[in-house]
C-alpha cells in the first residue's frame, strides 16, 4: 500500500492530505482500519523520488531527491542512515553506497549524495544484465528498501563506460531507475516500437473521427500528466482516442512546464476532439500536475495515465462496465510490460 501523504487527524488515518478538501472526502479516504499506522517499516515503502541528478566523467553520479516520512516518525536527531543501493537482478547481490547529506523536514526527508555507478554495478554481468536502484533507510533498528522513482526526472545523458562497455540510465515500467547495457536498450527501443504488429499498436486506423461538440455527460474521466515526453505522447493519446466510449470520456490534459514539442503534440488533439481539455502550469512534478487535473474532472469516475503509457484496447470501457455491473466505487486493471524504453 501506498500514498505521498497520508494522514493522521483526530485518530484517523486519511489516504490523503492533499484531498481532504474536497466534498466527502474524509469518509471516501478513511483507511483508518487498515493498520497503517501500526506497520514496521520493513513492511513500509517509503517512496523515494529522484529531484535532480548530474554526471562526471567517466561515472559519478550526482543526486538529490526526497523520502516520504510517513506520519512524520522519522525526527531530526534520529539514527536514520540512507544507503543507494544497485542490485544486480540476476545475482540478487546489492552493491551500496552510502547517502550522507540528509535533512528530515516534516513529510520528507531529503537526501543527497554521489556515488561511481561504474564500481556499484560490479564485474558479474552479462549484456542482457538489468540492475535496480533502490534506496535503503534503516532507522530504529529496522530497514526499509525503496525504489527509486524517476517520473518526473529527465534521464537523457545518464551513460557511463565500465571496462570499455557503455551503460545508460533508464525509467522502468514501474517508473523506477533501473541501469542496463546500452546496446540492450537500443535494440528493444528501436526494434519493438516501431513494430507496426506489436500488440501495444492495436489503435491503429481505429481513432475516434473528430467531433466538435459534447453531446452528453462524461462517464468517465482520464488525467495525463505530461512532462518532456514527446516521442511517446501520439502513442499514448492515439490509444485513448481509439477506446470505446471515448466520446463519453473526459480527458484532461495537464502540461507540467514542458520544453519540448509536447503542447503543440496537445493542442492539436484538443481541436479535434470537444472532450478534450489542455491545463497549462509551471513544472510542479506528477502529483501536482495530477491534482490539478483532478479538479478539473466532472465524470463520476476517474483514472489516470502516464503520458509514456498506451491503453489496451476497451480498457476503459471493460472497467466502466464492470463499475456499473458490481456497484463499485474503486477498480484496479492489469498491467502488462512493455518493451523497455530508453
Amino acid at each position: 500500500m501506498l500514498s505521498s501523504f497520508l494522514l493522521e487527524d483526530a485518530g484517523r488515518v486519511y489516504w490523503s492530505g492533499d484531498h481532504l478538501h474536497l466534498p466527502d472526502a474524509r469518509r471516501m479516504l478513511d483507511v483508518t482500519e487498515l493498520g497503517l499506522t501500526q506497520d514496521k517499516l520493513a513492511r513500509e515503502p517509503l517512496f523515494a523520488q529522484l529531484d535532480t541528478w548530474s554526471l562526471d566523467a567517466p561515472s559519478k553520479f550526482r543526486f538529490q531527491g526526497r523520502l516520504v516520512n510517513r506520519f512524520g516518525r522519522i525526527r531530526s536527531g534520529d539514527d536514520l542512515e540512507l544507503t543507494l543501493a544497485v542490485r544486480n537482478r540476476h545475482t540478487k547481490r546489492d552493491i551500496t553506497a552510502p547517502v550522507p547529506g540528509v535533512e528530515i523536514v516534516d513529510r520528507f526527508v531529503s537526501f543527497g549524495g554521489a556515488a561511481d555507478l561504474a564500481a556499484l554495478i560490479g564485474d558479474a554481468y552479462a549484456e542482457s544484465t538489468v540492475w535496480n536502484v533502490p534506496l535503503v533507510a534503516e532507522w530504529n533498528r529496522a530497514r526499509s528498501r525503496s525504489p527509486l522513482n524517476v517520473r518526473d526526472a529527465e534521464l537523457g545523458g545518464l551513460r557511463f563506460t565500465s571496462d570499455d562497455e557503455e551503460f545508460e540510465g533508464y525509467r522502468t515500467a514501474s517508473g523506477n531507475l533501473a541501469l542496463r547495457a546500452a546496446t540492450a536498450g537500443h535494440r528493444t527501443f528501436e526494434s519493438a516500437q516501431n513494430d507496426p504488429d506489436a500488440p501495444w499498436m492495436w489503435w491503429r486506423g481505429r481513432l475516434h473521427r473528430p467531433f466538435a461538440t459534447v453531446e452528453h455527460p462524461f462517464e468517465m474521466a482520464v488525467v495525463v500528466p505530461c512532462y518532456n515526453v514527446a516521442r511517446y505522447l501520439d502513442v499514448c493519446l492515439s490509444s485513448t482516442a481509439a477506446q470505446e466510449g471515448f466520446a463519453a470520456t473526459q480527458v484532461i490534459l495537464v502540461d507540467d512546464g514542458a520544453t519540448d514539442e509536447r503542447p503543440q503534440i496537445l493542442d492539436d488533439i484538443a481541436r479535434h476532439y470537444a472532450n478534450v481539455t489542455v491545463v497549462q502550469q509551471e513544472n510542479g512534478g506528477l502529483g501536482n500536475a495530477r491534482n490539478n487535473g483532478l479538479d478539473l474532472v466532472t465524470a463520476p469516475y476517474v483514472t489516470f495515465l502516464d503520458s509514456d503509457d498506451i491503453l489496451g484496447d476497451q480498457a476503459l470501457s471493460l472497467m466502466l462496465q464492470a463499475a456499473w455491473r458490481d456497484g463499485s466505487e474503486v477498480l484496479v486493471g492489469d498491467l502488462v510490460n512493455f518493451p523497455d524504453r530508453p
